[in-house]
């Protein structure tokens, strides 16, 4: 196959129609004096934008996270004890295939030849042809959050709750006729969020997710109103794991200064009991790390009166 541009998938929304989206995907999602709050684990809650910045004490946060935590992103300069760890494709409109290292220059374009890359439109199609791609990758991963779409019945209300937010993007990959690889993403406000990939294992064999991701980032750069992609949280893990992926393909760790206020009883506990998730709640990471300061680029907070990426 010879390559051929992704038309501009999305339509953009806005954070109220952003966070029905979550809700409709079981994300606890609650709104406190006008900021949406998700929550990652009980009795912890970060913005449901983590990567949006709040002056310290201008928020309210859950009172459910009075017996735990919360933690935002604060501007640079404010009053910060912790850091929040994003994973951030900067600057999408400089997006290039040439800018891609060789290799995986060399991995997308094999790819684009098997490839083909379209936006599922219709729902029956999703339920139809993505069901096997979503089983074969659950036996590969045992991926948890969502495990219970391995019911058809449940994969089929998943696809429901998916077409009714028609702006959102649901890409496919197809190889001749046989879908083998959905990527799920959304625009909201400045902000390209890349939420759910999945994929068989042949496909993967042939550099799929590269493609789609490929695909996703020459998409955005034609878009001047997209400053940003977030492809999560940083999740700790080693260079063969997701991080790893996108770090190797020009993602950034972009390290904010952040303010988290932590329950006193919860906090000796987790810093006796737990003391690595202590540390990541805090947003230790390894600067010495030799794959990930080459590989991410990882970015320290501004000082005081620079601008914010």
């Amino acid at each position: 196959m010879e390559e051929a541009g992704l038309e501009f998938p999305w339509q953009r929304m806005d954070v109220d129609e952003y966070a029905d989206f979550e809700r409709s995907q079981g994300t606890d999602v609650i709104k406190v004096n006008g900021v949406y709050w998700r929550r990652v684990r009980p009795c912890f809650y970060r913005p449901l934008l983590a990567f949006r910045e709040y002056p310290s004490g201008s928020v309210s946060a859950p009172r459910r996270s009075l017996l735990g935590t919360f933690q935002h992103a604060v501007p640079s300069g404010e009053e910060s004890n912790s850091l929040l760890n994003l994973m951030l494709f900067e600057h999408p409109a400089a997006y290039t295939l040439e800018s891609l290292e060789h290799s995986k220059r060399k991995q997308v374009k094999h790819a684009l030849r098997q490839f083909a890359i379209r936006r599922l439109e219709r729902m029956d199609e999703f339920r139809q042809k993505a069901y096997p791609v979503y089983l074969a990758f659950y036996a590969r991963t045992h991926y948890g959050y969502g495990s219970e779409r391995r019911d058809p019945g449940c994969f089929s209300a998943w696809a429901d709750s998916l077409y009714r937010f028609p702006k959102i993007a649901i890409l496919g990959a197809f190889r001749g006729d046989e879908l083998e690889a959905v990527g799920i993403s959304q625009w909201v406000e400045d902000t390209l969020i890349y939420s759910t990939v999945f994929c068989n294992d042949e496909s993967l064999k042939l550099n799929v997710t590269s493609v789609m991701l490929h695909q996703l980032r020459a998409a955005a750069a034609t878009c001047s109103h997209i400053t940003q992609i977030f492809v999560g949280m940083y999740k700790y893990q080693g260079a063969t794991g997701i991080d790893g992926f996108y770090f190797a393909r020009g993602c950034s760790l972009v390290s904010k200064p952040a303010w988290a206020r932590v329950n006193p009883v919860a906090k000796v506990l987790l810093r006796y009991f737990a003391p690595g998730q202590f540390r990541r709640l805090y947003g230790s990471v390894d600067r010495n790390d030799d794959w990930r300061v080459k590989a991410a680029r990882l970015r320290a907070p501004s000082p005081a009166g620079e601008g914010n990426r």
